[in-house]
């Protein structure tokens, strides 16, 4: 069955002004799409062309939480939100489509569909259908505002939001980091450090590829897992400036994510500490899983204070274009202040040591 076109409708995303058709298709004619940014470090792995069982079980896979919450939601009350197709016509009619937004739902509507046959609210899935002239570019902002900009749906995990940033700046420049940041709403710096702290990532994962010997698709695997903990690490301004002076200190630390020595990655704030000293590192090489946890309750590192911080840095980075009128500027500068003084004290500490 064809997709049944039900007429007009404009829709507002971001920056997009569109005007697309919109209507209904069963969700057997309904593909897939195997390049869904929040899969692909999974698709990765497979050796052949993945069919549309592989994709359905890694949609369910990559978010499970996620993924469980929608499919009761849609059992309970049928689709709620269309989804975005990309049309492929024969003799003026839409026979098949490719969804590009809207993964999931198509996947729980087929799985669905496929248990309970004869109830209707499963047989069709809701589209829109995107005009023929939307390109690669528009494609990016129409993700970036679902699933970067975090307000409209499901955020993709920070790994993701990296490598989709990196996508469409570095490897295939439709836009700069300004441009980006501009299209979903994010300041320049918000962009920059994704982008900064994805390189770094890669680092390691091409370390598991060179060193350890994993492949590609298990060792893209292995960094969005340990994405946090990485992260974390770059983080630490002092460890960074130790890998500069020495390249053993990123070996030292890549090996220790690889081995699972951090389990914890607020952990990980301690690295400095317990790679320049001796006794610290010693034990977590000596040690099993688990090991970087240890050393860094000894150091006292884990403070409280490290988590009040990270919910200031998350609260900053989710500030929208339109919170800036709100913002009290008095407010910002007596933080600013206080932190700098902070970061000071710290720095003379360490000076003294």
């Amino acid at each position: 069955m064809p997709f049944a076109d039900k007429g007009e409708t404009k829709v507002v995303v971001g920056p997009l002004n569109l005007t697309v058709r919109q209507g209904t298709m069963p969700p057997g004619e309904i593909r897939l799409w195997p390049d869904n940014p929040r899969i692909k470090h999974l698709v990765a792995q497979f050796e052949t062309w993945p069919d549309e069982s592989d994709l359905m079980a890694v949609i369910e896979r990559v978010a499970r939480t996620a993924y469980r919450n929608l499919y009761r939601d849609i059992q309970k009350f049928g689709q709620q939100e269309a989804v975005f197709l990309r049309p492929e016509e024969s003799d003026g009619r839409v026979e098949t489509a490719t969804v590009i937004e809207g993964n999931t739902r198509v996947a729980i509507l087929k799985d669905l569909h496929s248990r309970f046959p004869k109830e209707g609210r499963y047989a069709l899935v809701k589209a829109y259908l995107l005009p023929e002239d939307f390109d690669e570019n528009d494609l990016a902002i129409l993700m970036a505002n679902y699933h970067v900009k975090g307000t409209l749906r499901n955020q993709w995990d920070r790994y993701q939001i990296g490598a989709f940033l990196y996508e469409h700046i570095e490897a295939k420049h439709h836009f700069n980091q300004n441009e980006m940041a501009e299209h979903i709403g994010k300041s320049p710096s918000w962009v920059s450090r994704h982008l900064t702290v994805y390189r770094f990532a890669q680092a390691f994962k091409d370390e598991l590829e060179g060193t350890y010997g994993l492949s590609p698709g298990h060792a893209e695997e292995e960094t969005n897992k340990n994405f946090s903990k990485l992260e974390e690490a770059w983080k630490v301004k002092a460890f960074r400036e130790e890998t500069d002076r020495s390249p053993d200190a990123l070996d030292t630390l890549f090996r220790w994510v690889h081995e699972g020595k951090f389990r914890d990655h607020r952990a990980v704030r301690a690295i400095y500490e317990i790679y320049a000293n001796p006794t610290s590192r010693q034990a977590v090489d000596a040690g099993g899983v688990g090991a970087g946890d240890d050393a860094a309750g000894k150091l006292d590192k884990a403070l409280p204070l490290h988590d009040d911080l990270d919910r200031l840095l998350r609260r900053i980075e989710a500030v929208q274009l339109a919170d800036l009128d709100s913002i009290d500027r008095n407010k910002v500068k007596a933080v600013l202040d206080a932190l700098t003084n902070l970061d000071s004290m710290i720095q003379s500490l360490r000076r003294k040591r």
